[in-house]
């Protein structure tokens, strides 16, 4: 029994140790990630319940569910350095009874953005700092059940999404062609209402969370295919 653990923990070892040499010019990466605690509403997969308390006092409890996903496609235009385009997809639903007086009992937002990112692998073994930064657009899509005042129908509006940002964490080896992530990633969200925004209206957000994902790298290094070429 001893034996064939050390044999697998060796092979992992030794497994990881090839991964960082797959991160040369000419291979393909790609990714998906979600983020934690994000002030901005991308906050992973959470769920929350808040309620309001005084020593007479006590409020419904409010519930909201968030979700979002981000998969990445890039390229290594050079050893160590990757560009390439990110999409997110988030999701947000919280009950909001009586919001500013539309009476709405639930809120849903749809997000959708993409933009291009790139991405630094420092030199390492097993583990290899990382630091990216990107830019993205897109747009918001809101629906507050109940809240139009006039008939008591379903509100709804849409929203210009821009976001810039950059992170700094590591990449772990595990296995030839995979790694494990995690950054520490600032993003500087500005929201602005698609329609009737003659005064340029717009909510800003700066945040901080954590990024929690898997890479893929792939494919041949410019290297190994003029090799090929050659043979």
């Amino acid at each position: 029994m001893k034996k064939t653990v050390f044999l697998i923990a060796a092979t992992l070892f030794f497994a990881s140790n090839h991964l960082f040499a797959q991160i040369e010019k000419g291979r393909t990466l790609i990714a998906i990630s979600s983020a934690l605690g994000n002030n901005g509403g991308d906050t992973g997969l959470s769920f929350a319940s808040t309620k309001t308390k005084s020593d007479d006092f006590e409020s419904d409890g409010t519930n909201g569910f968030n979700f979002n996903l981000s998969p990445r496609l890039g390229y290594f235009v050079t050893n160590d350095l990757v560009v390439g385009l990110e999409l997110t997809y988030s999701f947000l639903r919280f009950e909001n009874p009586g919001l500013q007086g539309f009476g709405g009992s639930e809120t849903k937002s749809n997000q959708y953005s993409g933009g291009p990112f790139i991405r630094y692998y420092f030199k390492g073994e097993k583990i290899r700092p990382i630091i990216e930064g990107g830019l993205s657009f897109g747009r918001t899509n809101d629906t507050i059940e109940g809240g139009n005042p006039v008939d008591g129908g379903d509100l709804e509006f849409s929203s210009n999404l821009f976001s810039f940002g950059g992170g700094a964490g590591l990449a772990v080896s595990l296995g030839n062609h995979v790694s494990f992530d995690a950054l520490l990633v600032y993003l500087n969200s500005q929201v602005k209402p698609a329609d009737n925004n003659d005064n340029n209206l717009r909510s800003i957000v700066s945040s901080f969370s954590l990024r929690l994902g898997f890479s893929i790298y792939l494919g041949k290094s410019t290297k190994q295919r003029v090799d090929d070429n050659r043979g």
